[in-house]
Parts: structure tokens; C-alpha cells; sequence
């Protein structure tokens, strides 16, 4: 990064000389001497400034892996003042120069929220540490993909839109709510929940949802451990397992609780907007929440996964997909309807691959609805859960094949090592898409930004689709 960054103040400093010597000509030798001597020595300080912060950085990644968390306090507060000084001398430069050290705030700030990502990764609930928060604007959305804390495949996204909070699902395992409610607790900031989306009745959607045990081994799931506003879930149901009685139940008693202001509609309800629900729930300027239809709202299906709510975050120009596990049957009524009524779905910038990268989901008409840049999979790459068919393990190569039409800009979840034995690891780990009032996206990973096809997993388990190749 030192590199990039002395190239660019070499450049600023190139220009510069041009500069003062067109515009200086007339003053003698010995005036040009002095002022040319002058910015080499800033030239030189500036130097000598960039290689004692890339020395920061690099201390700070070692201190990382000793997860001393108030070292990394102190030196990620330092280079938010080094953030601040470089926008200072934005006021000082040209145009274009403006435009370079922008870029090189961008990467200083990313590689902040990257540690800052890393360091709470590495702390449990009762460290001690007041790390600062990323740099987030009031009108920033983010969306957070999370791992689970266990081999089992499920889904949880956490949204952030100012001081406004959403969860979709929350699985994979009871288990999974200890993750969940602590990494919810390092962003929330006023205790409270407004949105929850229940997708469909299936313990790798809900399980997090609800508490169980008691006393010491009591696990406080999301609905116990916050204030919660609205409750938006499946329309129908064929389950009649313990894993959905529970969550209805405990759902059920927070609405009838006079101490909450917890309400719940169903899917339809919200689409319809009877009964009090809203089909948009407006989070902010040209932002909202939006609640989408299918047909198997209102029909029986023979797959619990077709009943999944799905859902459709709008940021200004942006749009973001969620679909839960809906398979193809679904993802095709949800295509025909928007086309037949509402002009067509339009394009996403953003897909949540459905159904952990199944074959069964994210189907060509979907695809080509929504034209997707950049796909978030929550899902156990290489689990044999499901399968144990080669090619047909999440994601799978009939799915890969489909988005490869689309996007290379793939990033999975979590990585089996050996499923049998519990053995798992981060492939992307928790991954945030942060957009910006401006329209800037950036996608970060806890473990590490790498994309689909660039892993050494993808590479050893999956053939590359041409247009992956093509695209070098």
C-alpha cells in the first residue's frame, strides 16, 4: 500500500513543480533553487511520514493476531486522524490529485473496517475493549452476512440504516443465537430491533430465534435478547416440528405482552396491506423495506422452502434481493408477477443466492429479472449436509454455472473442513456490504475479501465457467 500511496505524492509533487516553474519563470535561478529544495524536503518528510504508517499497519496486523484489543484501539484511532489530516490537504491539491488521495482514503478506511471486523471477530462477550465503531454515515446501509458458529448451513442478515435495525432469519441451530445476539450487540445502538423477517419454518431459518435451556445453560435467542418492533413471516406452513412451535410461540407472546409494541402480519398481509401491515416500510430517504409477493403466499406447495417471504431492500438507485430458500417454482411466479404487474423486477445490484447455493434456486429466470453484480452466499462451502455427490455440495456447479452469466463477484460465508468431525473454518467469514449515500460499495470480509472463483477450494472442487475465465 506504501507504494501506491509514494507514487501518488511523487506525481502531486511532479505537478507541482510544473507548476511553480511555469508560473515562476521569471524569478532567478537562485529563487527556483530555493523553492525546488523546499518541496523535495516536504517531498521527503511526506516519505518518511507513509513508511512510519505502513510500519502501523503492519504492527497493528501483528498485534491482530495477538488479539491485543487495546493496542488496536489506540492505533486505529490513529489512523482516523491520519484519515482526517490526508482530507485536510484534499483543499490544498488539484483536481486530480483530489481524486487520488480520495481513492487512498477509501483504501485506508476499508482496511480500518477490515481490523476493526477482525478484532471483534477474536473477542468473545466479555472482552474488554472499546474498539470505535467503522466509519458510517447516517444514510449508509449495510448488510451483514453471518456466520453461524457452527458446520451447519443456514441464514442470518443483519441491516443497519442509521439507527434503524433489521434481521433476516436467524439459523442455523439454537446454538446460533449466542453468535447472533453478541454480533448484533457490537452494531446495535439503541437495544431495538425494528424489522424481523422470518422467512420460512425451517430450523436453519429460526432456530436462533427463540431461547432454550435454563439457568446456566440458558441460550437467549434474538427475540429475548431485544427490543423487537415488527415481526413480518411466512403466509402458510406444512411443518409441524418443535423448531416452528417454538418460534411461533415465543413470537406469539412478546405480541401479547402490553409491556412490548412487538406486532406481526404475515407476508401477504404486509403485500396486501390489511390488517395494519405496509408492503413498503419507508427506513429513510429514497429507503425502504419492501415485501414482495409469489404464489405460494396463497397456494400449497409440497416444498416448505417455496413459502419463504421475500424481501427487497431499496437504497436510492440500488436495489437488494432477499428470497429466503425459494426455489425454482417460486423465484418463476415471483419473476412472472412483477413482470404482469408491477413493468418487471429491474436490476439488483445485490442477490442473496438463494438457498445457500443450491441447485434447486437461483434459477435462469430470476437471474435474468434481476441481472445481479455481486452475489453474498450464505452457506458451509463443500458441506455434505445435503449431499455428498461431488458438484452437488453448496454452492453447487449447476448454480455457479447459472450466476457466472451475470457476476465473478461471488462470496461465500463459511468453509467445511471435514463436516463429519465439526471441523469448519471462514471462507469470506461475516461479510458486510456497505453502500453509501453516494452510491459507493464496498464488500468486506471478516477473514478475507477473495471472491468465489480466486479460493483455492473453488479451484480444487469446481470447473471454471468460460465467461469466470474470460474474465481473467
Amino acid at each position: 500500500m506504501s507504494k501506491k500511496i509514494l507514487s501518488v505524492l511523487g506525481l502531486v509533487c511532479v505537478v507541482c513543480v510544473c507548476m511553480m516553474l511555469t508560473a515562476c519563470s521569471f524569478f532567478d535561478s537562485s529563487d527556483l533553487k530555493k523553492r525546488l529544495e523546499a518541496l523535495e524536503h516536504q517531498h521527503d518528510e511526506m516519505v518518511k511520514l507513509l513508511e512510519d504508517k505502513q510500519t502501523k499497519i503492519d504492527d497493528l496486523e501483528s498485534k491482530l493476531n495477538a488479539h491485543n484489543h487495546a493496542s488496536i484501539q489506540n492505533q486505529i484511532k490513529d489512523l482516523e486522524k491520519e484519515i482526517a489530516a490526508l482530507e485536510q490537504k484534499l483543499k490544498e491539491h488539484d483536481h486530480n490529485s483530489i481524486e487520488k488521495l480520495k481513492k487512498q482514503i477509501s483504501v485506508l478506511e476499508r482496511e480500518i473496517e477490515r481490523l476493526w471486523i477482525i478484532a471483534l471477530d477474536h473477542c468473545d462477550e466479555n472482552c474488554d475493549h472499546d474498539l470505535p465503531p467503522p466509519i458510517i454515515e447516517d444514510e449508509d446501509l449495510s448488510i451483514h452476512f453471518l456466520e453461524l458458529g457452527n458446520r451447519f448451513t443456514g441464514d442470518s442478515v443483519y441491516i443497519q440504516y442509521g439507527d434503524i435495525d433489521i434481521i433476516i432469519d436467524a439459523g442455523s441451530r439454537s446454538s446460533s443465537a449466542t453468535t447472533i445476539v453478541n454480533y448484533i450487540n457490537r452494531h446495535i445502538t439503541d437495544n431495538k430491533i425494528e424489522y424481523v423477517i422470518a422467512t420460512h419454518a425451517h430450523q436453519d431459518h429460526i432456530a436462533g430465534f427463540f431461547s432454550t435451556g435454563s439457568g446456566s445453560s440458558r441460550v437467549t435467542g434474538v427475540l429475548d435478547a431485544f427490543e423487537i418492533g415488527t415481526i413480518i413471516d411466512y403466509a402458510r406452513t406444512n411443518s409441524t416440528s418443535q423448531t416452528r412451535a417454538n418460534y411461533e410461540a415465543t413470537r406469539d407472546r412478546l405480541v401479547a405482552d402490553p409491556d412490548t409494541d412487538t406486532v406481526h402480519y404475515t407476508a401477504l398481509e404486509a403485500y396486501k396491506e390489511i390488517n395494519g401491515a405496509q408492503r413498503k416500510y419507508e427506513l429513510g430517504p429514497d429507503t425502504y423495506l419492501e415485501i414482495m409477493y409469489h404464489r405460494f403466499y396463497e397456494n400449497n406447495s409440497s416444498s416448505e422452502n417455496n413459502y419463504s417471504v421475500v424481501t427487497r431492500l431499496v437504497h436510492g438507485d440500488n436495489k437488494y434481493l432477499f428470497t429466503g430458500d425459494l426455489e425454482s417454482q417460486g423465484e418463476t411466479s415471483l419473476v412472472e408477477y412483477y413482470r404482469d404487474n408491477h413493468g418487471g423486477l429491474g436490476k439488483h445490484i445485490m442477490y442473496k443466492g438463494g438457498h445457500h447455493g443450491s441447485s434447486t434456486s437461483s434459477n435462469a429466470n430470476l437471474l435474468a429479472a434481476i441481472e445481479p453484480e455481486y452475489i453474498i452466499i450464505c452457506t458451509c462451502a463443500g458441506t455434505t449436509e445435503y449431499s455428498s455427490i461431488p458438484g452437488n455440495e453448496f454452492p453447487t456447479q449447476t448454480m455457479i454455472n447459472r450466476i457466472a452469466l451475470y457476476t465473478d463477484k461471488v462470496y461465500i460465508t463459511t468453509l467445511i473442513i471435514d463436516y463429519a468431525a465439526g471441523q469448519f473454518t471462514s471462507m469470506n467469514g461475516d461479510i458486510i456490504f456497505r453502500s453509501t449515500s453516494k452510491g459507493e460499495i464496498t464488500v468486506t470480509g471478516s477473514n478475507n475479501n477473495t471472491i468465489l472463483k480466486d479460493t483455492d477450494w473453488f479451484k480444487n472442487n469446481r470447473t471454471m465457467p468460460p465467461e469466470w475465465a474470460d474474465a481473467g
